[in-house]
Protein backbone atom coordinates (compact mmCIF):
# COMPACT_ATOMS: atom_id res chain seq x y z
CA UNK A 1 0.00 0.00 0.00
CA UNK A 2 2.77 2.40 0.90
CA UNK A 3 4.59 1.70 -2.39
CA UNK A 4 1.43 2.27 -4.42
CA UNK A 5 0.78 5.56 -2.62
CA UNK A 6 4.36 6.72 -3.27
CA UNK A 7 4.13 5.87 -6.97
CA UNK A 8 0.83 7.74 -7.32
CA UNK A 9 2.13 10.75 -5.40
CA UNK A 10 5.41 11.05 -7.27
CA UNK A 11 3.70 10.37 -10.60
CA UNK A 12 1.18 13.15 -10.00
CA UNK A 13 3.91 15.57 -9.00
CA UNK A 14 5.81 14.81 -12.20
CA UNK A 15 2.73 15.44 -14.37
CA UNK A 16 2.68 19.01 -13.11
CA UNK A 17 6.03 19.58 -14.80
CA UNK A 18 5.26 18.11 -18.20
CA UNK A 19 1.55 17.52 -18.80
CA UNK A 20 0.21 21.08 -18.58
CA UNK A 21 2.44 22.45 -21.34
CA UNK A 22 1.70 19.50 -23.62
CA UNK A 23 -2.07 19.82 -23.18
CA UNK A 24 -1.98 23.60 -23.60
CA UNK A 25 0.02 23.36 -26.82
CA UNK A 26 -2.14 20.64 -28.33
CA UNK A 27 -5.63 21.41 -27.05
CA UNK A 28 -5.53 24.99 -25.76
CA UNK A 29 -5.68 26.93 -22.52
CA UNK A 30 -9.11 25.78 -21.30
CA UNK A 31 -8.28 22.08 -21.54
CA UNK A 32 -4.95 22.68 -19.79
CA UNK A 33 -6.72 24.52 -16.98
CA UNK A 34 -9.12 21.61 -16.57
CA UNK A 35 -6.10 19.37 -16.16
CA UNK A 36 -4.75 21.72 -13.50
CA UNK A 37 -8.05 21.54 -11.60
CA UNK A 38 -7.97 17.74 -11.76
CA UNK A 39 -4.39 17.78 -10.50
CA UNK A 40 -5.37 20.08 -7.62
CA UNK A 41 -8.18 17.76 -6.57
CA UNK A 42 -5.89 14.73 -6.76
CA UNK A 43 -3.30 16.59 -4.69
CA UNK A 44 -6.00 17.31 -2.13
CA UNK A 45 -6.78 13.58 -2.03
CA UNK A 46 -3.09 12.80 -1.50
CA UNK A 47 -2.92 15.38 1.29
CA UNK A 48 -5.94 13.77 2.98
CA UNK A 49 -4.42 10.29 2.78
CA UNK A 50 -0.90 11.42 3.72
CA UNK A 51 -2.13 13.57 6.59
CA UNK A 52 -4.38 10.82 7.89
CA UNK A 53 -1.41 8.44 7.99
CA UNK A 54 1.10 10.84 9.52
CA UNK A 55 -0.87 13.34 11.60
CA UNK A 56 -4.22 11.67 12.16
CA UNK A 57 -7.61 12.13 10.53
CA UNK A 58 -8.75 14.87 12.92
CA UNK A 59 -5.61 16.96 12.48
CA UNK A 60 -5.55 16.80 8.69
CA UNK A 61 -9.24 17.72 8.56
CA UNK A 62 -8.54 20.71 10.81
CA UNK A 63 -5.52 21.71 8.70
CA UNK A 64 -7.42 21.61 5.41
CA UNK A 65 -10.43 23.52 6.75
CA UNK A 66 -8.32 26.21 8.39
CA UNK A 67 -6.06 26.65 5.36
CA UNK A 68 -8.97 26.80 2.91
CA UNK A 69 -11.28 29.12 4.83
CA UNK A 70 -8.70 31.56 6.19
CA UNK A 71 -6.92 31.93 2.85
CA UNK A 72 -10.26 32.23 1.04
CA UNK A 73 -11.47 34.87 3.48
CA UNK A 74 -8.26 36.87 3.21
CA UNK A 75 -8.35 36.63 -0.60
CA UNK A 76 -11.93 37.92 -0.61
CA UNK A 77 -10.91 40.82 1.64
CA UNK A 78 -7.92 41.51 -0.59
CA UNK A 79 -9.86 41.50 -3.85
CA UNK A 80 -12.71 43.64 -2.55
CA UNK A 81 -10.87 46.12 -0.31
CA UNK A 82 -7.19 46.12 -1.33
CA UNK A 83 -6.18 45.20 2.22
CA UNK A 84 -3.75 42.42 3.22
CA UNK A 85 -2.14 41.80 -0.21
CA UNK A 86 -2.69 45.09 -2.01
CA UNK A 87 -5.25 46.07 -4.61
CA UNK A 88 -5.69 43.40 -7.31
CA UNK A 89 -8.36 41.66 -9.38
CA UNK A 90 -8.53 38.20 -10.87
CA UNK A 91 -9.04 38.04 -14.65
CA UNK A 92 -10.99 35.61 -16.82
CA UNK A 93 -7.76 33.61 -17.19
CA UNK A 94 -7.48 33.01 -13.47
CA UNK A 95 -9.26 29.67 -13.13
CA UNK A 96 -12.26 27.85 -14.68
CA UNK A 97 -13.71 27.00 -11.26
CA UNK A 98 -16.56 29.14 -9.84
CA UNK A 99 -15.68 32.29 -7.89
CA UNK A 100 -16.94 33.51 -4.53
CA UNK A 101 -16.98 37.31 -4.21
CA UNK A 102 -14.33 37.62 -6.92
CA UNK A 103 -12.03 34.80 -5.75
CA UNK A 104 -11.85 31.60 -7.85
CA UNK A 105 -12.05 28.50 -5.66
CA UNK A 106 -8.83 27.08 -7.07
CA UNK A 107 -6.77 29.60 -5.10
CA UNK A 108 -7.85 28.60 -1.59
CA UNK A 109 -7.20 25.01 -2.77
CA UNK A 110 -3.72 26.10 -3.86
CA UNK A 111 -3.15 27.63 -0.42
CA UNK A 112 -3.94 24.25 1.16
CA UNK A 113 -1.37 22.47 -1.01
CA UNK A 114 1.39 25.05 -0.67
CA UNK A 115 0.92 25.41 3.08
CA UNK A 116 0.96 21.65 3.56
CA UNK A 117 4.15 21.32 1.51
CA UNK A 118 5.70 24.17 3.49
CA UNK A 119 4.56 22.57 6.76
CA UNK A 120 6.44 19.32 6.11
CA UNK A 121 9.44 21.10 4.64
CA UNK A 122 9.65 23.18 7.80
CA UNK A 123 9.39 20.06 9.97
CA UNK A 124 12.22 18.44 8.04
CA UNK A 125 14.46 21.50 8.26
CA UNK A 126 13.74 22.60 11.82
CA UNK A 127 12.53 19.54 13.75
CA UNK A 128 13.35 15.88 14.39
CA UNK A 129 10.34 13.97 13.13
CA UNK A 130 8.80 11.44 12.84
CA UNK A 131 10.75 10.21 15.87
CA UNK A 132 9.28 12.73 18.30
CA UNK A 133 6.12 14.62 19.12
CA UNK A 134 5.90 17.82 17.09
CA UNK A 135 6.45 20.86 19.28
CA UNK A 136 4.61 23.51 17.29
CA UNK A 137 6.51 26.52 18.61
CA UNK A 138 6.64 30.06 17.24
CA UNK A 139 10.02 29.57 15.56
CA UNK A 140 8.56 26.68 13.57
CA UNK A 141 5.47 28.70 12.64
CA UNK A 142 7.63 31.58 11.39
CA UNK A 143 9.96 29.23 9.51
CA UNK A 144 7.09 27.49 7.73
CA UNK A 145 5.46 30.83 6.90
CA UNK A 146 8.68 32.05 5.28
CA UNK A 147 8.92 28.82 3.26
CA UNK A 148 5.33 29.22 2.02
CA UNK A 149 5.93 32.87 1.13
CA UNK A 150 9.11 31.92 -0.72
CA UNK A 151 7.07 29.76 -3.10
CA UNK A 152 4.91 32.79 -3.88
CA UNK A 153 7.98 34.96 -4.53
CA UNK A 154 9.07 32.39 -7.11
CA UNK A 155 5.70 31.72 -8.74
CA UNK A 156 3.70 34.96 -8.50
CA UNK A 157 5.61 36.73 -11.31
CA UNK A 158 4.57 33.85 -13.60
CA UNK A 159 0.87 34.31 -12.83
CA UNK A 160 1.09 38.07 -13.38
CA UNK A 161 2.96 37.49 -16.65
CA UNK A 162 0.21 35.09 -17.73
CA UNK A 163 -2.47 37.65 -16.87
CA UNK A 164 -4.21 35.55 -14.21
CA UNK A 165 -4.61 38.66 -12.06
CA UNK A 166 -3.63 42.30 -12.32
CA UNK A 167 -2.38 44.76 -9.72
CA UNK A 168 -3.88 48.23 -9.55
CA UNK A 169 -0.47 49.56 -8.50
CA UNK A 170 2.15 47.20 -9.93
CA UNK A 171 5.31 46.80 -7.91
CA UNK A 172 8.96 46.72 -8.92
CA UNK A 173 9.38 42.94 -8.59
CA UNK A 174 8.09 41.95 -12.03
CA UNK A 175 4.97 44.06 -11.41
CA UNK A 176 4.28 42.36 -8.05
CA UNK A 177 4.15 44.79 -5.08
CA UNK A 178 5.93 44.12 -1.80
CA UNK A 179 2.56 44.20 -0.03
CA UNK A 180 1.66 40.91 -1.71
CA UNK A 181 4.52 39.05 -0.05
CA UNK A 182 3.82 40.69 3.30
CA UNK A 183 0.23 39.54 2.91
CA UNK A 184 1.34 35.99 2.12
CA UNK A 185 3.57 35.89 5.18
CA UNK A 186 0.77 37.27 7.36
CA UNK A 187 -1.81 34.81 5.98
CA UNK A 188 0.50 31.83 6.49
CA UNK A 189 1.19 32.98 10.06
CA UNK A 190 -2.53 33.22 10.81
CA UNK A 191 -3.26 29.79 9.27
CA UNK A 192 -0.48 28.09 11.21
CA UNK A 193 -1.30 29.89 14.46
CA UNK A 194 -4.92 28.80 14.15
CA UNK A 195 -3.76 25.26 13.49
CA UNK A 196 -1.44 25.36 16.50
CA UNK A 197 -4.35 26.07 18.84
CA UNK A 198 -6.83 23.77 17.09
CA UNK A 199 -4.81 20.60 16.46
CA UNK A 200 -4.60 17.69 18.84
CA UNK A 201 -1.28 16.20 19.96
CA UNK A 202 0.79 15.33 16.87
CA UNK A 203 3.10 12.33 17.08
CA UNK A 204 3.67 11.24 13.46
CA UNK A 205 3.43 7.53 12.70
CA UNK A 206 6.85 6.00 12.05
CA UNK A 207 6.48 5.17 8.36
CA UNK A 208 9.31 5.31 5.83
CA UNK A 209 11.12 8.66 5.51
CA UNK A 210 10.21 8.81 1.81
CA UNK A 211 6.49 8.55 2.53
CA UNK A 212 6.63 10.84 5.56
CA UNK A 213 8.36 13.60 3.61
CA UNK A 214 6.60 13.18 0.28
CA UNK A 215 5.20 16.76 0.56
CA UNK A 216 8.80 18.04 0.71
CA UNK A 217 9.37 16.50 -2.72
CA UNK A 218 6.31 18.42 -3.86
CA UNK A 219 7.83 21.63 -2.47
CA UNK A 220 11.13 20.99 -4.26
CA UNK A 221 9.48 20.16 -7.58
CA UNK A 222 7.16 23.17 -7.39
CA UNK A 223 10.14 25.48 -6.85
CA UNK A 224 12.15 23.82 -9.62
CA UNK A 225 9.29 23.71 -12.13
CA UNK A 226 8.43 27.35 -11.44
CA UNK A 227 12.08 28.23 -12.00
CA UNK A 228 11.99 26.56 -15.43
CA UNK A 229 8.94 28.61 -16.44
CA UNK A 230 10.58 31.78 -15.12
CA UNK A 231 13.67 31.15 -17.27
CA UNK A 232 11.44 30.69 -20.33
CA UNK A 233 9.80 34.06 -19.66
CA UNK A 234 12.99 35.95 -18.77
CA UNK A 235 11.94 36.33 -15.13
CA UNK A 236 15.50 35.88 -14.01
CA UNK A 237 15.48 36.70 -10.30
CA UNK A 238 12.62 34.30 -9.37
CA UNK A 239 14.15 31.76 -11.77
CA UNK A 240 17.49 31.70 -9.98
CA UNK A 241 15.75 31.85 -6.62
CA UNK A 242 13.70 28.79 -7.58
CA UNK A 243 16.80 26.84 -8.57
CA UNK A 244 18.65 27.80 -5.38
CA UNK A 245 15.62 26.90 -3.25
CA UNK A 246 15.07 23.52 -4.92
CA UNK A 247 18.73 22.50 -4.84
CA UNK A 248 19.26 23.66 -1.25
CA UNK A 249 16.21 21.91 0.20
CA UNK A 250 16.90 18.76 -1.82
CA UNK A 251 20.48 18.65 -0.54
CA UNK A 252 19.52 19.27 3.09
CA UNK A 253 16.70 16.72 2.85
CA UNK A 254 19.00 13.98 1.55
CA UNK A 255 21.57 14.73 4.22
CA UNK A 256 19.06 14.67 7.06
CA UNK A 257 17.16 11.61 5.89
CA UNK A 258 19.76 9.27 4.49
CA UNK A 259 23.19 10.22 5.85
Amino acid sequence: METIFLILGIGLILTVIFAYRIIETKYGYIQAERLRILQSLLFLLIIVVHGSITLGIANIAIFICISFFISGLFEIIGVNTGCIFGSYKYTDRACPLPSILGVPLCYPLAWVGLTYAGFWTGLLLFKNVPTAIIHFDWQLILGISVLVTLLDVISDPIAVHEGRWAWQRPGKFYNVPLTNFIGWLFTALVILTAFKYSATLMNPVAVSPTLTYLPVLGYIIFAGASARVCFERQLKIPAYLGVITAVTILSVSLLKLYF
